[in-house]
């Protein structure tokens, strides 16, 4: 029988503001690294869920590990 993991609040937006704060990186280094216009960082910083690969990228061009990025989305 599967067991249950429970339920976890998760927002991503979070996750990027505040991982993106911690490194000093702004909007522009963002989507310059991503190949995507500042609106869509914005997008993303105000959005509850994305990608995995795009959470990977913010975390690369953040300096920061893919597992600390999720942590920085719990709630």
């Amino acid at each position: 029988m599967p067991r249950s993991l429970g339920t976890y609040k998760f927002d991503v937006g979070t996750g990027v503001r505040r991982v993106q704060k911690l490194a000093g990186v702004t909007n522009e280094e963002i989507a310059s690294g991503l190949r995507v216009s500042r609106m869509q960082v914005h997008r993303y910083r105000n959005q509850s869920d994305m990608r995995f690969s795009t959470m990977c990228e913010i975390a690369r061009i953040c300096e920061v590990d893919i597992r600390e990025f999720i942590r920085h989305c719990e709630g």
